[in-house]
């Protein structure tokens, strides 16, 4: 790859995080291996559609060749209904990292371990309040390797991301070997303005929905044994400069639907968590990027505003009518299956 190429590519991916996609319509194209090259070709082919999305309807075969990774926190309104999910899609080996969780949240991971004898799940908890993501990720991403030598291909989610292969996941037996991590674009789920305050914790109580590539897409990886994931689990990284290849996970029928704020309460939870773990993490190393600088500011918004000030952001960003690339798509999960 030439200096020119590059710098291209570093701009697509610069138009993607800023949120600019509808500028990579008009934007040479870049090397569809390449993490923004990928993303480019679904938002030209696919655009970033408001039309109803598909998802599984039945419950699929078990696939052993993935395994999901996972790292949470007080999670326990929503951690129940993902891992049944994840069983009904096929997913049937897990790594979860329990972050110190002051809820229900590793009783109710505890409790769907033994529904199965199917289930393989590594369950570890973690005292650690810092937030180092990108090292305990890898280290869950590489933990996966070596307890499955069968395993191919490991999906970092968070708590609220529902992975959906609307094809399942044999389409991934189809990949090039050379393939080395997969772009998964996502639409995010909203409390609506018209339900809001009636039921606020109730998880699929939040019919409106994003269009796709209003965030970065995540990415899911080959098993290797060089592989890190990156902060915010978006990007796979190798070491001595090499790249790694990637597919489109819209060509693949994979997308994720994110339901990040559910409540004013788990929001409030949430922003302390975020902050407080973002600062442990600056007092022990305090030259190093941490992340999560949207935690920092609502955090900042709490200590200096009060929950009130927060209480408005909550509901300037995150309640929404079904206008402005926001549209109804209520996704009803699954039946529980075990």
């Amino acid at each position: 790859m030439d200096g020119h190429d590059e710098q291209l590519i570093w701009g697509a991916q610069k138009l993607i995080w800023e949120g600019q996609q509808e500028a990579l319509n008009s934007y040479p194209l870049v090397s569809s291996s390449s993490w923004a090259g990928s993303i480019q070709r679904d938002i030209i082919k696919f655009g970033q559609s408001s039309a109803p999305l598909l998802w599984p309807s039945v419950q699929q075969d078990p696939c052993l060749d993935v395994s999901v990774i996972m790292m949470v926190k007080d999670e326990a309104d929503v951690i129940g209904e993902n891992l049944h999910w994840l069983y009904f899609v096929g997913v049937r080996r897990f790594v979860v990292i329990d972050n110190n969780s002051s809820d229900r949240t590793p009783k109710i991971i505890d409790e769907f371990r033994y529904l199965s004898k199917e289930i393989e799940m590594l369950l570890i908890h973690d005292p650690v309040m810092r937030y180092f993501q990108k090292e305990k990720t890898t280290g869950m991403f590489h933990f996966a390797r070596s307890v499955w030598p069968d395993l191919k291909w490991v999906f970092p989610i968070d708590a609220d991301e529902f992975l959906i292969p609307q094809l399942g996941f044999d389409p991934l037996k189809e990949l090039s070997p050379d393939v080395d991590a997969i772009t998964i674009p996502k639409v995010i789920h909203s409390l609506s303005k018209e339900s809001f305050g009636y039921d606020p914790d109730a998880l699929f109580n939040m019919p409106i929905r994003s269009h796709f590539y209003v965030v970065p897409p995540k990415v899911a990886a080959r098993v290797n044994s060089e592989a890190s994931i990156e902060q915010g689990n978006h990007f796979v990284s190798f070491p001595h400069g090499k790249s790694p290849k990637h597919a489109s996970g819209m060509h693949l029928g994979l997308y994720y639907r994110e339901f990040p704020t559910r409540s004013f309460a788990q929001f409030l939870r949430k922003v302390r968590n975020g902050g407080l773990a973002i600062q442990a993490a600056k007092k022990y190393d305090s030259l190093r990027s941490c992340g999560g600088d949207h935690w920092t500011s609502y955090y900042e918004a709490l200590v200096n505003g009060g929950e009130e000030a927060l209480f408005k952001v909550f509901q300037d960003q995150f309640v929404h009518a079904p206008t402005g690339g926001w549209t109804t798509d209520p996704f009803p999960g699954c039946p529980k299956t075990i």
